[in-house]
């Protein structure tokens, strides 16, 4: 995402996306992404706990355990990110949320000590939805 548009977000800052390996690098977020997002801040009014520090945004050098085509590759546009959010909001009413954000892949991810998302912009023809309730098994909804 380019520095001007940085301005325009009210609610992250580039470190937010960082591949912890690689400073500076959350630069490289995609700039739809980083806006619904921000859109998704301000409807649910309750902050977003970004995972970068985790490897759950940009990924420079395919090193945090993503798989071949994800979405949070470099090399794929880094159009993903993975994030808690703080609330007392039920999973169900975050997930409704994210949806009317109007991201095209949403995941659920709801084993260990607490629930997390994955969100990205990927084209609408490939939308997808899943759920993991165990680590490494998915349930898509298409």
């Amino acid at each position: 995402m380019n520095s001007p548009s940085w301005k325009s977000v009210l609610y992250f800052k580039p470190s937010e996306f960082d591949d912890p390996d690689v400073p500076n690098s959350g630069t490289h977020i995609d700039a739809c992404l980083v806006m619904l997002l921000d859109k998704l801040r301000m409807i649910i009014d309750a902050p977003i706990i970004t995972h970068w520090q985790a490897g759950g945004a940009v990924d420079m050098r395919g090193k945090h355990g993503h798989s071949a085509k994800s979405y949070h590759l470099f090399d794929r546009g880094c159009k993903a990110v993975d994030f808690h959010i703080n609330t007392n909001k039920s999973l169900r009413e975050q997930y409704n949320f994210i949806c009317q954000a109007g991201f095209g892949g949403v995941g659920i991810y709801n084993y260990g000590l607490k629930p997390w998302f994955h969100v990205d912009v990927r084209d609408r023809i490939l939308t997808q939805h899943w759920a993991c309730h165990v680590k490494g098994r998915y349930e898509y909804l298409l």
